[in-house]
C-alpha cells in the first residue's frame, strides 16, 4: 500500500500459483483505494516453467513464446492478431549465449534486423543495423575493457 501525503492510497496487487509463479499483477488505479485498478496483468508459463503468455486487461499482449535449450528466448508475438501485430525473432552464439542477430517485422514490413558481432573476451565490437545504410556501429575498448 502507497500513500503520500495528501492523496489517496495505492495497492499493487500480486498473484503467484504453487511454485511461487508471478501470475497476476494490478496496478492501482490513480484515484485511490475503492476504484478499478490502471492494469491487470496476467502471466501463463510452458511446460519447462518459461513465461508464455502475458495479457492485459483481458488482450493478448505477448503471446508464441519459444525458448532455446539455455532458456533464451528465440521467437515472440506481441500485439493482438491483425495488421499491428510484431513478430521478434533472436538468434544465438550456442557457445556463448550472446545475442547474434534479432530482427522484428510487423506483418511483411521489417522492423529491425540487427545482427551483433563480438570481441574474443565477449565485448560488443559491432553493431549493423540491415534496414539501414549509416546502420553501422563499431566499438573500441582500453586496455582495462571500457
Amino acid at each position: 500500500m502507497l500513500s503520500f501525503l495528501g492523496h489517496p492510497r495505492l495497492a499493487m496487487g500480486y498473484k503467484y500459483d504453487s511454485v511461487n509463479r508471478l501470475i497476476e499483477k494490478t496496478y492501482p488505479t490513480e484515484r485511490g483505494e475503492g476504484n478499478p485498478p490502471i492494469a491487470d496483468i496476467r502471466y501463463s508459463y510452458g511446460i519447462r516453467g518459461l513465461l508464455s503468455d502475458l495479457t492485459i486487461d483481458g488482450s493478448e499482449y505477448v503471446s508464441g513464446m519459444r525458448y532455446n535449450a539455455a532458456e533464451q528466448a528465440t521467437s515472440l508475438i506481441i500485439g493482438p492478431t491483425g495488421p499491428a501485430q510484431t513478430s521478434e525473432t533472436s538468434r544465438f552464439d550456442p557457445n556463448t549465449g550472446l545475442v547474434r542477430q534479432q530482427k522484428a517485422r510487423a506483418g511483411q514490413s521489417a522492423l529491425l534486423q540487427l545482427t551483433y558481432n563480438y570481441y574474443p573476451g565477449g565485448q560488443l565490437s559491432e553493431l549493423v543495423d540491415e534496414l539501414k545504410q549509416s546502420g553501422h556501429r563499431s566499438y573500441k575498448y582500453d586496455s582495462l575493457g571500457r
